[in-house]
Parts: structure tokens; sequence; C-alpha cells
């Protein structure tokens, strides 16, 4: 059994008071989430209040309907 302890890294941040954290677990991965987050900081995007991202981050909605996406699928198959 390993029994051996990994490391890892977290950066916190805050949006709107509210406190967020995410773990990596290598340095240069939560280094790069970091400057992630400052770029956005410092160009003034816009931050999602409930998840603590930057809106670019935050998946967009198909510009197709799941009625739409069942019936192309279904011609597929």
């Amino acid at each position: 059994m390993d029994t051996t302890l990994r490391e890892s890294y977290g950066v916190r941040w805050s949006v709107a008071g509210k406190r967020h954290r995410k773990t990596f677990q290598l340095f240069a991965l939560a280094d790069g989430f970091r400057a992630e987050l400052v770029t956005a900081t410092h160009a003034g995007e816009p931050f999602n209040i409930s998840t603590g991202l930057p809106d670019r981050h935050e998946p967009k909605a198909s510009s197709v309907g799941w009625y739409d996406f069942a019936v192309q699928f279904a011609d597929a198959q």
C-alpha cells in the first residue's frame, strides 16, 4: 500500500465577497490558473459570482436546441 503523501497546490480568490478555492497536483498548473485569474482581472473581464471564474471560462450555450439535436442524432443512426 502506497502511503506517501502527495503535495497539492491551492489557489484561493474571492468574487463579490464569496471565497473560492481550486487545488492542483502540480505547482505549474496552480500558477498558470492564478495567472489566468490575474490577467482577467487586469483586462477588466467580468467574473461569474457563483462560480468565481471569468465569464470566458463558462461553457457557451449551443445554438442547437435539444429537440433538434435529438432529431439529428436519430437521423444519423
